[in-house]
């Protein structure tokens, strides 16, 4: 018996010394996959934003194709070559329209409408760009509005 009461008072602290490790391992187990779920739910925030800047984008390039066709049916020659600001009058300050859920968008006409790109004798286009805004993050869309010159 003295045998088996040394050998016990011997092994005492490695079943401590194990469970220590055990939970340890457990710990950083847990650690690192709590900061993998972290980063997916920032990148998913991220993508709503995203997401929402790319909509009042998109809204900012509808407005401003409804602004000018159901004013005249073509751009205004108001804009110069630094570029005007749909919808407003040409020099007017730069203005965000505020959307419902928070999103804000203002339109550009980067090159003007008075110097068109030519891409032929008859056809020429001008560049419309929307910058949608939702939160810190900021999205663009471009479009080109196409005018046919009057043919022979």
């Amino acid at each position: 018996m003295k045998k088996i009461s040394a050998r016990t008072r011997e092994e005492s602290g490695a079943a401590l010394f194990l469970a220590v490790v055990f939970v340890g391992f457990i710990l950083a187990v847990t650690t690192v996959i709590a900061k993998v779920h972290l980063k997916e739910l920032q990148f998913g925030s991220g993508e709503i934003a995203s997401n929402m800047a790319i909509f009042a984008a998109d809204a900012g390039i509808e407005r401003a194709l409804y602004e000018i066709y159901r004013e005249t049916g073509v751009l205004p020659d108001t804009c110069t070559n630094t570029g005007c600001f749909l919808p407003g009058p040409a020099g007017a300050p730069l203005t965000r329209h505020t959307l419902a859920n928070g999103s804000s968008f203002h339109v550009i006409v980067p090159h003007g409408s008075s110097t068109p790109v030519v891409v032929n004798a008859s056809t020429t286009y001008v560049v419309l760009r929307s910058i949608g805004k939702f939160g810190k993050v900021e999205r663009s869309l471009e479009v080109n509005l196409y005018k046919s010159l009057p043919g022979p």
